[in-house]
């Protein structure tokens, strides 16, 4: 059966992280936290200063999978940011290659067999960013969570729901103790 083009666009910006094809072209990546950008790097495109970019003006949101160059004002999804690794080649040719990184699942999954952490990931995110749009003063401390829980993700098993939904659980109350309204 044939796959629907928009479908496979769609799993390729789901299932390949950005992050991943910076590490496999050779691009060497940097841990942040400003605002939502997780990491930053040189910018991989050949037109952004003729090639000769020097300082790191592409950032990346890892937890949703996109980015934004300051330089040049690359951005989007993953497919276009393997379109600049690759001499800004064409959007079919990029879906094409990045199709065959992804295995297609035409199941129907169970979120409580096959749970996706990076649903919880944002869950977590938008309760610490709601934390921090009502305590301003606090920016720092949100800062320093934030780097500590990317660090626990590190640690936690693709699709261990019992850990990830335990540990939403903890933040909350974190949260609700140290920033009572």
């Amino acid at each position: 059966m044939a796959k629907d083009p928009k479908s496979i666009v769609r799993q390729i910006k789901r299932d390949i992280k950005i992050t991943e094809l910076a590490e496999e072209h050779g691009i060497s990546l940097t841990r942040i936290s400003s605002g939502n950008f997780t990491h930053r790097c040189t910018c991989p495109n050949p037109n952004h200063k003729m090639g000769n970019e020097n300082t790191d003006s592409l950032y990346i949101d890892a937890i949703n999978n996109n980015y934004y160059c300051y330089g040049c004002s690359s951005n989007n999804s993953c497919i276009d940011f393997y379109m600049i690794c690759n001499n800004n080649i064409s959007f079919s040719e990029a879906v094409s290659v990045l199709s065959e990184y992804i295995e297609f699942d035409d199941t129907i999954k169970d979120n409580t067999n096959n749970f996706d952490n990076f649903t919880t990931k944002l869950e977590i995110s938008r309760i610490v960013f709601n934390y921090c749009q009502s305590n301003k003063g606090r920016v720092r401390d949100f800062a320093k969570l934030s780097i500590k829980l990317d660090e626990i993700f590190d640690d936690i098993k693709p699709n261990d729901y019992k850990k990830m939904s335990s540990l939403k659980k903890k933040i909350k109350k974190y949260l609700e103790r140290r920033y009572r309204a």
